[in-house]
């Protein structure tokens, strides 16, 4: 599953990058900053349900262990059983976490009501326009970080399942 899902995360970010660039070039850095976050964001997606499915499994695993006496403690009452995420909305760091590791320059970029994921709206809902050049440049540096971020997580999480 991790290395079909790596290979749509390699063929996005290829597209993307391509297109960000293709904007940059045309100095629109707007479009630019928005076809890298979409790298970030639909990159987060692609993994979403298989982090819905740990998360079930987990809990599961959990009332497995109190049923055969191996935690004394009864596990919190399962809800949901849903496998597969269905929001259009950017999905939270820890569910990606769970199958990915660790994030913290993904988790502060896409956090709600931060200047990164504040930008991107303001720029998709309100055409706002970075002041400069600089501007554009010092959020293109921090996404490009996260995506690396994601895109190293990705890769180490294909060695532990090769």
């Amino acid at each position: 599953m991790i290395n079909e899902l790596s290979k749509q995360f390699e063929e996005l970010h290829k597209e993307r990058k391509k297109e960000a660039k293709e904007h940059e070039n045309a100095r629109s850095w707007e479009m630019s900053y928005i076809s890298y976050w979409s790298i970030l964001e639909d990159g987060l997606k692609l993994f979403a349900t298989a982090g819905v499915k740990e998360r079930l499994r987990q809990k599961i695993e959990s009332w497995n262990d109190y049923l055969n006496d191996k935690r004394n403690d009864k596990p919190k009452e399962i809800r949901n059983f849903e496998t597969e995420y269905k929001s259009d909305k950017i999905p939270q760091i820890d569910l990606i976490e769970l199958i990915l590791g660790s994030m913290p320059c993904v988790g502060k970029i896409i956090e709600p009501k931060k200047k990164w994921r504040n930008r991107r709206n303001e720029i998709a809902h309100k055409a706002k326009k970075f002041s400069n050049e600089a501007k554009y440049l010092e959020y293109k540096s921090d996404i490009l970080e996260a995506i690396a971020e994601l895109n190293e997580n990705i890769t180490s999480a294909l060695t532990l399942t090769s």
